[in-house]
């Protein structure tokens, strides 16, 4: 079966003429944008269409192609810090619920992939792909680093390597009719390295099945929900102008019965991704927001010019929800003024809609939530001490330290910021490897600001033998 686009066009949409310097020949192609992306260029694209091809829609699908790369480097990575061999696992390791719901998505995923090249229709294929390399990268390999970084190899963290070696394989088998280069090298590193009896090539393995027992839909749709959640806090944190990094004392959500309970079991995951210490529902959103009115002054400006102030005035009396519901439905509202009664539309009136004191609010009809944006002192420690750790760890980054390397470091801070570390040293220590922390004046090395509070740090590895060495004198 062949099949092939309607025209190819260079990337504005232009067709391609030697004459205006636009063509683009196939072996320069090659050697700029690679086979892989162009594969994945082709596969992506709806047949009907014309195709706009060049390096910056090619630079696109390189970028895509990290996501799935850099997860298979953090495995790659911390199962050689390990001596990890996935396959010597036991099977039947207690999964997670993120294990389950990952496994769950992956197989979902082999079953659109394998119906859209039986069909030979493979843009769909293509964007299922893209989506799991999402999930996978930025919700459960993200929410599960801690599994791979602690030190006990106990049957959570075995668990989680072979949840994440199990799935890496089946993505590179399933790739394979796509992206041939790519998913070979995956395939030999991980598949061929554990098992001498596998097949030679990926190519010549079998193209996998979904497995319909480990497919979940209720967990999926559970998950689903959870990430609409942290998405809406994401945007009240985003408006009210706190980074990730704060810690926040609450979130609220105001959600349906079936979705509460769903929460309610993933509240842990909701916690850790807003970073907030407690989940709380509501049963009336009003709870959460208030409404205001406000005349629209564009529309009504000549009309009733002299008499604004006082429209203002009454709209602000009125109530303001019950307005603004009849408002949103095309109704109108109704206003007594001194010596007449004027009658506005939704086009008359501004209905506002902001969070109650102290909150900040992202939703819709379905989902609210709302952060509790007030800070007290243990939450604004907290906080610098979280900044002071992202700080070190891109200090480690720059110094080439190897993710394993243990370090001592020296801080130069004032008392404001120097409280909040001392308080939170034990967490600063454990995320960033540090085996000691002083305090004392950095002559070298360049200020840095945390919150507002100038600091500066110097850092150096930690030889381990002659710690132990130390420690025995």
């Amino acid at each position: 079966t062949v099949m092939s686009y309607e025209k190819m066009l260079d990337e504005s949409g232009k067709p391609m003429h030697k004459s205006l310097g636009n063509a683009i020949w196939f072996d320069e192609a090659v050697e700029e944008m690679g086979a892989e992306p162009m594969r994945w260029l082709f596969a992506d694209q709806n047949l009907s269409l014309n195709l706009n091809f060049g390096f910056g829609p090619a630079s696109e699908v390189k970028r895509r192609f990290l996501t799935l790369w850099n997860t298979y480097r953090f495995f790659v990575q911390y199962a050689k810090l390990d001596g990890v061999d996935p396959t010597a696992a036991d099977p039947a390791v207690q999964r997670t619920v993120m294990d389950r719901w990952i496994l769950s998505r992956l197989h979902v995923t082999i079953r659109d992939v394998e119906k859209c090249l039986e069909e030979f229709n493979l843009p769909p294929g293509v964007r299922a792909i893209e989506t799991f390399f999402d999930d996978l990268s930025n919700w459960y390999v993200r929410l599960n680093r801690r599994r791979f970084w602690k030190s006990d190899n106990d049957s959570d963290k075995q668990a989680a390597y072979l949840t994440l070696y199990e799935v890496l394989c089946s993505v590179s088998k399933i790739l394979a009719p796509f992206l041939p280069f790519l998913s070979e090298e995956i395939y030999q590193n991980l598949g061929r390295s554990f098992d001498a009896d596998a097949p030679t090539s990926i190519h010549l393995c079998d193209f996998p099945h979904p497995a319909e027992e480990l497919i979940d839909p209720a967990l999926m749709a559970d998950m689903s929900l959870v990430k609409k959640v942290v998405s809406l806090g994401r945007s009240a944190r985003t408006d009210s102008g706190l980074k990730v990094r704060q810690p926040l004392s609450a979130v609220e959500v105001w959600v349906g019965k079936e979705g509460k309970a769903a929460l309610k079991r993933l509240e842990d995951l909701i916690l850790q991704e807003l970073n907030v210490k407690t989940l709380s529902f509501v049963d009336d959103p009003d709870l959460l927001i208030d409404y205001s009115l406000k005349p629209s002054f564009r529309n009504l400006g000549q009309k009733y010019g002299k008499l604004i102030p006082q429209i203002k005035s009454a709209l602000g009396e009125m109530d303001a929800k019950g307005a603004a519901e009849r408002l949103e439905q095309g109704g109108s509202v109704a206003v007594e003024l001194n010596s007449q009664q004027v009658t506005l539309g939704p086009d008359d009136v501004s209905v506002e809609v902001r969070a109650r004191d102290g909150r900040s609010v992202a939703g819709g009809e379905e989902v609210l939530v709302a952060l509790d944006t007030r800070l007290d002192d243990d939450l604004r420690d907290e906080g610098f001490a979280r900044e002071f750790v992202h700080y070190v760890q891109n200090l480690r980054k720059d110094s080439g330290l190897e993710v394993s390397d243990r370090i001592e470091l020296t801080y130069d801070a004032p008392e404001r910021l120097s409280q909040a570390i001392r308080r939170h040293s034990d967490y600063i220590q454990n995320e960033t490897l540090c085996l000691a922390m002083h305090s004392r004046e950095v002559e070298m090395g360049e200020e840095h600001k945390i919150n507002g509070e100038p600091v500066k740090v110097s850092l150096s590895p930690v030889d381990l033998d002659l710690e132990r060495l130390n420690d025995g004198v």
